[in-house]
């Protein structure tokens, strides 16, 4: 194995192996990391719809239109396992009112997850198979039994302390916070039968066990003071720091700090952000933005309008507003009910994230290479940068960066700025066959420093059947925590 510590990133070490990456995505094609999902309708028709939106641009594309939602609170989730997103929602052939597990692939295609017709509520992603969920049966039911669907998709009873009694909480969202090995819930004043304290939201930390077939310890709970909220809970997400971000919501106006920080192990609570928007569905942490993200009804003045916004830690007022190309309204009614998450394709277990940028150049066969990462390039993980499409046997370049760029080259673009790396690279495949030419270089983010630092790779190879002899892929940028 070969290794390469690139002056101005010591940390990075690329070592020669040979995987394949999916094709790179445009927005209504693979998924990318960090896109935002928003469960809402199409209009003038109303028809209700999931929508992807790239979150730098606001590009919006229907992923798929649905007969009628069922569930309750947190009943759609990204699943990196299954590769999609899994949504409780009535689809044809079946009547309105037969709601089952839907899992939608990035092309919009649908299959429905074996063994489960009905509603729920706390659904949640292990990313190792396993996908938590409360069946719902009506507003403030109390306690009820959490089942999970396991890698197999068999639908399993999570056992108490004793492995034998099912274990069972009153909550309506759940978040597994891959860190402590733990479920996080959340229940809101109004709409559960049970509290830590009476009449006040609560959150919950259920332990589990290193096989993940039961409760390792008792369930801890606190509740939220008044001072810090009055409404409901609306979401959970884990932020880069290890705590968890618990967006809120209040039919009040006025009501303030309506974005908390919750640490998952102590249940101790902070002040996150306070948006001017009170009547909010739902929000999650985004690294790909660096920023917070959430969906809200209109704010405190009637001119600022339904939509995404986006906060920083201890930011106040309306945000900043993404201007998406479709509409995103959301229904009336109030209720715990959140309408918006986000891809997540290396699972809960990973803060980084990889997303590919820009258009590369054709060679031989108008073959465009294909550069993408594979795995979770978080500090000490191993994870590979992969290339596609290439004339077979070329040899090339890769080329590391601290900045993105747009820059004409070779009559295509060069992605990559403030470079600070040029690693000599040779495809395999037959030599001169037009797109055989693939390889992966495994890599490691080993020195902390490198958290929180976005790198941009792009790759050039010699091809003599390119316009000016050059052939080029697309730009990807990535970022380990």
């Amino acid at each position: 194995m070969k290794y390469f510590r690139p002056s101005l990133l010591p940390a990075a070490v690329l070592v020669a192996a040979g995987l394949v990456l999916p094709s790179s995505s445009a927005q209504t094609g693979p998924w990318t990391d960090g896109e935002i999902l928003v469960r809402s309708q199409v209009l003038p028709s109303g028809q209700s719809a999931i929508f992807r939106v790239n979150p730098e641009t606001g590009e919006t594309a229907v992923l798929t239109t649905t007969q009628y939602w069922g569930g309750w609170a947190g009943s759609v989730v990204f699943d990196s396992w299954r590769g999609g997103v899994l949504s409780n929602m009535s689809m044809p052939p079946d009547n309105t009112f037969l709601y089952r597990l839907w899992l939608v692939s990035h092309d919009g295609t649908s299959a429905a997850m074996p063994g489960f017709t009905g509603s729920l509520k706390a659904l949640t992603s292990a990313g190792d198979g396993r996908v938590f969920f409360i069946r719902h049966t009506g507003a403030s039911q109390g306690p009820q039994t959490v089942e999970y669907f396991d890698a197999s998709d068999q639908i399993q009873t999570l056992k108490d302390t004793d492995g034998v009694t099912p274990f069972q909480a009153d909550v309506e969202h759940l978040l597994y916070h891959a860190p402590s090995n733990a479920l996080i819930g959340s229940s809101s004043a109004q709409w559960a039968a049970t509290h830590c304290t009476t009449a006040l939201g609560s959150l919950y930390r259920i332990p589990l066990s290193a096989d993940g077939l039961r409760v390792d310890g008792p369930m801890t709970c606190t509740s939220l003071p008044t001072s810090l909220l009055y409404g409901d809970i609306m979401s959970l997400d884990q932020l880069p720091d290890g705590n968890v971000l618990v967006t809120t919501a209040s039919g009040f106006l006025g009501s303030p700090t309506l974005m908390l920080s919750l640490n998952p192990v102590t249940l101790s609570v902070a002040a996150w952000a306070d948006p001017a928007q009170y009547d909010m569905n739902g929000g999650f942490w985004s690294a790909r933005l660096g920023k917070a993200v959430l969906h809200a009804n209109s704010g405190a003045a009637w001119w600022e309008p339904s939509g995404l916004r986006t906060f920083s830690p201890g930011q106040a007022g309306f945000g900043a507003y993404i201007a998406t190309s479709l509409e995103l309204p959301v229904g009336s009614g109030y209720s715990p009910v959140e309408i918006v998450t986000e891809v997540d394709v290396n699972g809960p277990a990973c803060d980084g994230f990889q997303i590919p940028y820009g258009s590369g150049l054709a060679g031989a066969g108008a073959f465009v290479p294909l550069l993408g990462v594979i795995g979770c390039p978080d500090i000490g993980q191993l994870f590979s940068i992969s290339i596609n499409s290439v004339v077979g046997g070329a040899s090339g370049v890769l080329f590391v960066g601290l900045a993105q760029a747009a820059v004409p080259f070779k009559g295509g673009t060069f992605l990559v700025g403030s470079v600070a790396a040029q690693i000599p690279v040779v495809v395999g495949g037959a030599p001169g066959d037009p797109g055989a030419g693939s390889l992966a270089l495994p890599a490691v983010l080993s020195d902390p420093i490198l958290a929180g630092i976005d790198i941009f790779v792009q790759a050039g190879f010699s091809d003599a059947l390119a316009v000016k002899g050059v052939s080029l892929s697309n730009g990807v940028r990535f970022q380990g925590n």
